[in-house]
């Protein structure tokens, strides 16, 4: 739903851009263990269920917006209604 709400505000909110990327390397990094070359032998690695794929796209679409969009700006000082 975050996505959604970003997609519609044109704006990043929801967490932070840093840790989004952080999110997308562990990814990177985890989609590599599924390749022969760097793990080894076929029958020596996990597989890749589809729930995981399925992460894998939402983080990728959360990057690009964390890249792409505006980031909503947190402002320290708050206005008390009850001085008016």
């Amino acid at each position: 739903m975050q996505l959604v709400t970003n997609h519609q505000h044109r704006t990043y909110a929801g967490s932070y851009a840093f840790a989004t990327y952080l999110s997308t390397a562990c990814g990177v990094i985890d989609v590599f263990y599924h390749f022969p070359s760097i793990i080894g032998r076929h029958d020596a690695k996990k597989g890749l269920p589809v729930s995981v794929f399925v992460l894998y796209l939402v983080v990728a679409v959360d990057t690009w917006q964390a890249w792409n969009l505006p980031r909503v700006e947190q402002s320290s000082t708050e206005i008390d209604e009850d001085e008016d």
